[in-house]
């Protein structure tokens, strides 16, 4: 667990996180997002926790692309603890791949038993990340569920591909976003055949 009593919301210190074990600029999606939990703890920097260090890590997360207005909005809204923890956990695994314009996240049986959520919360953490993507990107959010421990693949992005992969049987729309039909043993075995079904269209 990472805990830093100096910091006043949890995005700082995934951002230290990321700063020092990620290779490369975080995605403006995520800086995005991370802005966002900070303008919500800090009452959008006007309260009590706003301090010289989190001015600093809003101020690099907007010059590595963050939307203020997004972040503002996303702020404002309400959701239980559990729900933005796993909300949280996706967005920390999460990686974007532009060659093939999509970006990948990853929720783990355990995601969903440390924050006792269930997959009926997908609609939600896919909808977070709709708001902060480009209209063209795709998502695949590969999610292993508790029940059997297999992976299942939940796909948003442009209606076009999701019509050809239902057209191909691939699987069907659920609310919010496409699901494969197939199931996987593994993640590793469901991104390979994602990337396969993409390599085809």
């Amino acid at each position: 667990n990472l805990i830093d009593p100096e910091r006043s919301s949890l995005s700082e210190i995934v951002y230290d996180f990321l700063s020092v074990y990620n290779s490369g600029p975080l995605p403006a999606e995520t800086a995005t997002l991370l802005l966002a939990g900070i303008l919500d703890k800090t009452g959008g920097l006007k309260n009590d926790l706003t301090n010289a260090d989190n001015l600093l890590v809003s101020s690099d997360l907007l010059r590595l692309g963050a939307d203020r207005s997004v972040a503002q909005a996303l702020a404002k809204k309400n959701y239980p603890l559990g729900l933005a923890q796993l909300a949280g956990r996706s967005l920390v695994r999460s990686r974007a791949d532009a060659d093939k314009n999509i970006v990948w996240s990853y929720i783990t049986t355990e995601d969903f038993e440390k924050t006792s959520r269930t997959s009926s919360d997908l609609n939600h953490i896919i909808g977070q990340f709709n708001t902060v993507l480009a209209s063209n990107q795709n998502l695949a959010l590969l999610w292993q569920d508790p029940q059997n421990r297999q992976v299942r693949v939940a796909l948003s992005g442009e209606p076009r591909l999701l019509s050809i992969l239902r057209q191909r049987g691939e699987g069907d729309f659920k609310s919010a976003y496409f699901e494969l039909e197939k199931n996987f043993p593994s993640f590793k075995e469901a991104e390979d055949y994602l990337n396969s079904l993409l390599s085809e269209l």
